[in-house]
């Protein structure tokens, strides 16, 4: 069996930036996805912010 090169890409940066935009660059590439403010959308569509308070606190 060929060996399957496996390759991880992430899109860091501050609103506004453009992680987004390049995401959509490379839409069909990708298999999983990890958006956070996807998610905490989906945890609290009221108010998502609240969902980030005090998560950088906690990331390595």
């Amino acid at each position: 069996m060929p060996k399957q090169n496996n390759l991880a890409i992430f899109y860091c940066g501050t609103n506004g930036a453009g992680k987004s935009t390049l995401r959509g660059f490379n839409q069909d590439s990708v298999q999983i996805v990890v958006d956070s403010d996807h998610i905490a959308m989906q945890i609290n569509p009221e108010n998502p912010r609240v969902v980030m308070q005090g998560q950088h606190s906690q990331c390595i």
